[in-house]
């Protein structure tokens, strides 16, 4: 086989793998509260915004074919712990009922929700 084709189907073989692993990751909630907050440029956000938005996500991954493990009735106490999990890891902190990202957790938080961005292109 040519070269040129070689390449071709080892693109063809690559993009098939990361189409099937995308299919079986699982949204976390980190990854969602992530997702959220890129979508409002980091911007502080209440919790009761945040568990309102990620449960319209929710619903939309779902209706993509996400693999969304969570049930709409324990999303909310897993989101809050994915918030207690950011705050203990000084990735986010709760000034005045606002969730406050920190100037070192921006990186953190786009590779976070990059893992589960292909399901919103």
């Amino acid at each position: 086989m040519p070269k040129a084709n070689r390449f071709e189907q080892v693109q063809r073989l690559a993009d098939d793998l990361m189409d099937s692993i995308s299919k079986v990751v699982p949204i976390l909630p980190v990854a969602l509260v992530s997702v959220i907050y890129q979508r409002h440029q980091f911007l502080p956000l209440s919790q009761t915004a945040i568990l309102a938005e990620a449960k319209e996500l929710m619903l939309e991954l779902k209706a993509k074919g996400a693999p969304v493990k969570l049930s709409e009735t324990a999303y909310e106490g897993a989101l809050i712990k994915a918030l207690d999990l950011l705050t203990g890891r000084k990735l986010v902190s709760l000034k005045n009922d606002q969730y406050q990202i920190t100037d070192k957790s921006v990186p953190i938080l786009k590779y976070y929700a990059n893992s589960i961005e292909q399901w919103f292109s």
